[in-house]
């Protein structure tokens, strides 16, 4: 139009009106031919409103971006619509609120290239709920060789909201994926979803068994969401116990220790583990109290009577458990220097090794340091 302000008011238009002017694609292509430069300009700011459904006319805004003979104002849009046209550039900015892309992102979904399909799961996640009606065509994709496409695709079922089961069990089975960020994402994406995975709970509680903390982690945090009373939880985790892995036992003591608030005399359960028959439990139990901190100050008792027991390796134990739970303790201190004048070796420079940890809290211990340097032990 002749009329300088008509074509503003059609440029206007394409910006309110977006990605659902696409049936102006065509015509806007032959715009960025005109002999006017203003209707160039408005033509390729048309095009970028449009974004990634205006494809076509990439190679015609490619080649103004780079001729140098067009006006700079004509480059410059030219380069704007390029930019816009990018698929992840249109999710990124519409976000939520992008669900009109949701067709072209699908198109690579269904890509043979794994790349395009990591991309596109990429592109969901960014799409969040507005993508949740595609979960089924993600649901495949769980179980897609490439492991970054099967840890893409767990981590967008729970950021597009897909708790329906079938999504659910696809996560579930993906608990023992041998790949650990496939793991991970898993027992996490069931975590976002709480007590929706209730129908899941055989493999959430064979993932308290991984050796890996944050897989044991979310696994237990589900749990505790489908039973706030903690009861499948405390059970299960007490049964790991006796587990053959180290690995394993001790994280288990650590989850019920982390959880006392729903347990709160863990501590007191964890000092009476001490005296297990199973030394694996007592090491599992010692271990759960340590990462308590002072917490566990309620065990003290407990971890007394193994100070002067007579396995040895529950000896030295009890001493580094004294300093980790009782560093502000006066009693763990005290009962820490009473073993600086042992007559065994071991059990002073344990029991010294120990007191390091209550720093200037153990200066009344001074003289007997000192003495211990004078014996040339």
């Amino acid at each position: 139009d002749p009329d300088p302000r008509v074509r503003w008011s059609a440029a206007y238009a394409f910006q309110e009106q977006g990605f659902a002017m696409r049936e102006a694609v065509a015509p806007l292509i032959e715009l960025l031919e005109h002999s006017d430069a203003d209707v160039r300009v408005r033509a390729a700011q048309a095009l970028g409103y449009i974004g990634p459904f205006a494809g076509p006319a990439r190679d015609r805004l490619t080649a103004l971006s780079e001729d140098g003979s067009e006006p700079k104002p004509v480059r410059d849009q030219a380069k704007r619509a390029l930019h816009a046209l990018s698929l992840r550039a249109a999710v990124m900015k519409h976000g939520e609120n992008g669900g009109v892309l949701l067709p072209l992102v699908l198109a690579r979904l269904a890509s043979e290239d794994p790349a395009e399909r990591r991309d596109a799961l990429s592109l969901m996640g960014y799409l969040g709920s507005a993508a949740r009606a595609a979960a089924p065509q993600v649901v495949p994709l769980v179980d897609d060789p490439d492991p970054e496409v099967r840890s893409r695709a767990v981590h967008v079922l729970g950021r597009i909201g897909a708790d329906d089961d079938a999504s659910l069990a696809a996560v579930s089975r993906h608990l023992d994926d041998p790949d650990l960020q496939v793991r991970r994402v898993a027992a996490a994406t069931l975590a976002r979803h709480g007590n929706a995975a209730a129908n899941h709970q055989q493999a959430l509680v064979a993932a308290l068994a991984d050796r890996d903390s944050a897989v044991r982690g979310h696994a237990a945090d589900t749990l505790l969401a489908i039973d706030p009373a903690g009861a499948t939880l405390w059970r299960e985790l007490n049964a790991l116990f006796v587990h053959e892995d180290t690995v394993v036992r001790n994280g288990a003591a650590t989850e019920l220790g982390r959880r006392r608030d729903t347990y709160p005399r863990v501590a007191e359960h964890l000092g009476k583990r001490l005296h297990d028959p199973n030394i694996d439990v007592r090491l599992a139990a010692a271990y759960g109290l340590s990462r308590m901190g002072s917490a566990a100050e309620s065990a003290i008792p407990a971890i007394r009577r193994h100070l002067t027991g007579p396995n040895p390796r529950m000896r030295s134990v009890a001493a580094t458990l004294l300093a980790s739970v009782g560093s502000e303790s006066a009693e763990a201190e005290a009962l820490l220097s009473d073993r600086i004048d042992a007559p065994d070796t071991r059990t002073r420079v344990e029991a010294l090794v120990a007191l390091e940890k209550f720093g200037p809290a153990a200066r009344g211990r001074v003289p007997q340091l000192l003495e211990q340097l004078r014996t040339g032990d």
